[in-house]
């Protein structure tokens, strides 16, 4: 699952950044950054071709040491994601030129380190790997398929799948 990852958060800044698609710029936010409040240094934005902030995207932590500033593109392979109760859902990336294809391949320290992002796992949250991306869109061949979103309230869950240039290609909504 390679894509382009758009930095929009990195560990330079304290403010939670906003992308303003407008200009093209990024400006500062009255809020602090949950991941400098948290100590992780990892950037993360969102997956290029899938939307941008603050329309609907797909948002994506990158695993990497690597020095990144604002509206970098990343190339990178998703290896799992966090599932969020709201359905606000992070993908979790690694740059495609490490050798790894699903989450449970990170360190000890960089899984600790993640983790730190979300150390609350509430009623149907949680870390998972790729084999849980694949089994979310059942009936279909994955590869077919690559990427897709879920979100929604009161229990209703929405997905949308989409090729890899962004385009939706289906929305299935259950309540």
């Amino acid at each position: 699952m390679n894509y382009t990852a758009v930095i929009e958060q990195t560990r330079d800044y304290p403010r939670r950044m906003r992308y303003m698609p407008a200009t093209g710029t990024f400006e500062e936010k009255d809020c602090m950054s949950l991941s400098y409040e948290r100590g992780v240094p990892f950037p993360s934005g969102w997956i290029a071709g899938s939307g941008t902030p603050p329309c609907e995207h797909l948002d994506v932590i990158v695993v990497t040491d690597k020095t990144c500033d604002l509206g970098d593109r990343l190339p990178v392979r998703v290896i799992g994601v966090f599932v969020r109760g709201d359905g606000d859902n992070k993908l979790v990336a690694v740059p495609r030129d490490r050798g790894i294809t699903d989450i449970a391949e990170l360190t000890a320290d960089e899984t600790e380190t993640l983790h730190k992002l979300y150390p609350k796992i509430g009623q149907g949250e949680g870390w998972f790997g790729l084999s849980f991306l694949q089994s979310m869109i059942m009936g279909y061949e994955f590869e077919d398929l690559p990427k897709f979103r879920f979100c929604g309230s009161s229990g209703s869950v929405s997905r949308f799948v989409m090729e890899p240039d962004g385009k939706v290609v289906a929305r299935y909504i259950n309540t």
